[in-house]
């Protein structure tokens, strides 16, 4: 399935088991941009626990996250509840030299 294709179908998507759907036709995200959509959508569906996983998956693919991607992990924290995970996303990006934008 192309990407195009891949982005479409999980903005359409309304339920959890169409976005995770979309991503099993994926397969492993390994770019900035499908991690932060990925991500998003998965919040979005009620699968903030599965957005946090990905963003660790993917960089241990050797995805380098940059503000957007870790505004969604932490996103993903606030709406988990987990914020010492938020917490902990912040301080990695200050050790990454990351800014926060908010």
């Amino acid at each position: 399935m192309r990407r195009v294709d891949v982005i479409a179908d999980m903005k359409r998507a309304k339920t959890r088991s169409e976005v995770e759907e979309a991503l099993a036709h994926m397969g492993p995200v390994n770019d900035l941009k499908m991690l932060t959509i990925s991500m998003s959508n998965l919040r979005r569906v009620g699968r903030p626990d599965k957005a946090r996983e990905l963003f660790y998956d993917a960089q241990q693919r050797g995805v380098q996250p940059n503000v957007i991607s870790y505004n969604a992990a932490i996103s993903a924290c606030e709406k988990n509840r987990v914020w010492q995970e938020a917490l902990k996303l912040l301080c990695e990006m200050h050790s990454r030299g990351i800014q926060p934008d908010v």
